[in-house]
């Protein structure tokens, strides 16, 4: 492996996993980082992966902290394991990218940011759809006025998936089924466009693929004025476009994985805006900003109270889907 040249941080992973691929795709693009080593479980992955990267590999994390001088660690091992290896770095003092969901609960998560807080580097939720070109200009046309106030809101991500024998579809490593899976992104989506989210209700039908987790799952929100609907499924086929639509009292605006578009209601033309959907794109521009943010360049994107909000209108969403009431989200800062 080439000397690190200087300025540019030394990165490590800590899981090699899909998502982690897909960063190690990225990653090598960017003028900031150079991967420097990859930690997983499973010696033989950890071992391939370091060879395509031409970096080190290890099957412990502990090793690899004491052999490596790093500067920053994105953790992307299944969520049971986030706390523990979030913190496990910050006490080392590195940064961290965090993959979703943050943590399993609240108060993992408060232990999260409190690490962080004590030893004053960068905690951020990886949440890639903020780092979506056409989503931060749906969201910069929201807060302009362009459709009004919002006052409907629907967000569905979709996509028949085998979660058979995946971690996914295992609650004491994944801490729930598609809810908290696809369900954090399309939270920290609502809370990105509208802001906090403060009652919540939920309902799953029976499970299609006979999993012990929610395969499928309506999760109902209430956001100042707004009213919002949000549809996740690992089995059933995505048939539509748009993934985020808002109604407004003056147009009405969506963003969709080929074409985005807003239509005001004095006319009868919708107007498209932004480009398609990209996910080697949005993560290039995620993994760029946590970079650009730990070199004290840029302020975060995604806060601490972002974060830990996430991780609380998810718990508050199981607590409706487990008794069927609206509940409540706490949005009492850490």
């Amino acid at each position: 492996m080439d000397p690190n040249p200087e300025g540019v941080l030394n990165v490590g992973l800590v899981g090699c996993g899909r998502i982690a691929q897909s960063h190690l795709e990225v990653l090598p693009r960017l003028k900031e980082a150079q991967v420097t080593a990859v930690c997983d479980v499973d010696s033989d992955l950890a071992a391939c992966t370091a060879e395509e990267q031409g970096c080190r590999n290890y099957c412990n994390l502990q090793d690899m902290l004491e052999r490596e001088t790093l500067d920053a660690v994105f953790v992307c091992a299944p969520p049971a394991h986030h706390a523990e290896i979030a913190i496990t770095c910050l006490e080392r003092g590195l940064h961290v990218l965090c993959e979703k969901p943050l943590a399993l609960n609240s108060d993992e998560s408060v232990r999260m940011y409190r690490a962080a807080k004590r030893a004053n580097r960068v905690l951020s939720l990886a949440s890639k759809f903020r780092h979506m070109p056409t989503m931060i200009k749906a969201k910069a046309q929201i807060k302009a006025g362009l459709i009004g106030q919002p006052i409907l809101y629907f967000n569905r991500f979709a996509g028949r998936v085998d979660m058979a024998g995946r971690w996914n579809s295992v609650p004491s490593v994944s801490g729930g089924g598609v809810l908290i899976d696809n369900g954090t992104h399309s939270v920290d989506v609502a809370r990105y466009l509208l802001g906090p989210v403060t009652r919540v209700a939920a309902h799953a039908p029976c499970s299609l693929q006979g999993l012990d987790v929610e395969d499928t799952v309506v999760l109902s929100f209430e956001c100042g004025q707004t009213a919002g609907s949000i549809q996740l499924t690992w089995s059933l086929d995505n048939l539509y476009d748009p993934f985020v639509r808002i109604e407004g009292t003056e147009g009405v605006l969506q963003v969709g994985w080929k074409e985005s578009s807003y239509r005001l209601y004095r006319s009868q033309e919708w107007i498209p805006f932004g480009e398609p959907y990209n996910k080697l794109v949005v993560l290039e521009n995620q993994d760029r900003h946590f970079l650009e943010c730990v070199q004290g360049k840029v302020e975060p994107l995604i806060d601490v109270q972002d974060g830990l909000q996430s991780v609380r209108v998810i718990e508050a969403a199981y607590e409706a889907l487990h008794t069927g009431r609206w509940i409540t989200v706490d949005e009492n800062a850490l």
